[in-house]
Order: C-alpha cells, then structure tokens, then sequence
C-alpha cells in the first residue's frame, strides 16, 4: 500500500473521508430509498389498475344497456357480455391480490428499516403501520367494489337466461 493510499483510508469524515457510520448511514439510504420506490410502484399500479377496472365496467355496462335498447333481444350476446364482465372482474380481483403482497412486502421491510436502522433504541416510528378499522383499507373497498360488479355480472347472466 502506497503512501497516499494510507493517508486516504485514515482521513476523517471532516476531511472528506468516511467513517463507519456515515457508510452505514449511506446504505440505509439506499436500501429504504430502493423500498420506498418498490412500495410507489406497487401502490400507483393497484390504484391504476383499480381505475382500469372501473373504466373497462363502465365500457361494458354501457355496451349492456345499448342491448336492452335493442329491439331484436339478443340474449346471447347480453349473455357474453355478462361472461366478459364476470371474468374482467375476477381478474382485476386477481392482480389486486398480487400487488396487494408486493405491497405488504415492501411495508414488512420498510417496518425493520424504520425499527433497526432509523430508531435510536429499536423503538419503530409507526410510520409504515397505519392501522384503522378494517372497513376503511382499499383491500375491503377494493374487493367489496370488484365482487358487487362481478355480483351483478352474474345477475344479467340470469336475467337474460331468464328472458331469452
């Protein structure tokens, strides 16, 4: 080891160098910056596919209603219709779960960030646990919204078994 590599490994962080802590400091910045980025992609994809979903509803609800005004009654295309809807709504439901364990994933992890490496003495801020009443997470709302839909797909099945 040379000369000057020496002197450079001892420097102070004063004097531009690094110290343990500061490296420490460093990886915890990117291990939660690298979660915290995981955690917006996932949350932003559920909400957008959650807004995909109710545009794709609304497609097909108003293709239905253009059936009923249909003089010819056409059951088996209301009854297609009915069967995309059906399915539209199963899926969505399916890739909601997805990015709902991506997102409890990232918060897992972004909770032993925030107790081990961004607490004084291990106690968590709170931060990535919000809690509340089970009523109020987009989980509950979410399904609850994507199986009312899936419910009255089902429903104009019937309904146009019923009258065909």
């Amino acid at each position: 080891m040379s000369k000057t590599d020496d002197q450079t490994m001892q420097r102070t962080p004063a004097q531009g160098g690094s110290s343990p802590k500061s490296r420490a400091d460093g990886l915890t910045q990117v291990r939660l910056t690298y979660v915290w980025d995981w955690w917006k992609f996932h949350a932003k994809q559920r909400t957008d596919m959650f807004n995909y979903f109710l545009i794709v509803t609304g497609i097909l609800a108003n293709a239905y209603v253009a059936l009923l005004k249909d003089e010819e009654r056409q059951p088996s295309l209301a009854i297609g219709l009915g069967l995309l809807g059906a399915l539209t709504s199963v899926g969505f439901c399916l890739l909601d779960v997805r990015n709902r364990r991506q997102l409890e994933r990232a918060t897992d992890i972004l909770k032993r960030i925030e107790s081990n490496q961004l607490c004084d003495q291990g106690e968590p801020l709170g931060l990535a646990d919000i809690g509340g009443s089970l009523i109020f997470t987009h989980k509950f709302v979410f399904r609850l919204i994507e199986g009312i839909v899936g419910l009255g797909w089902l429903l104009i099945i019937l309904w146009s078994l019923l009258r065909g």
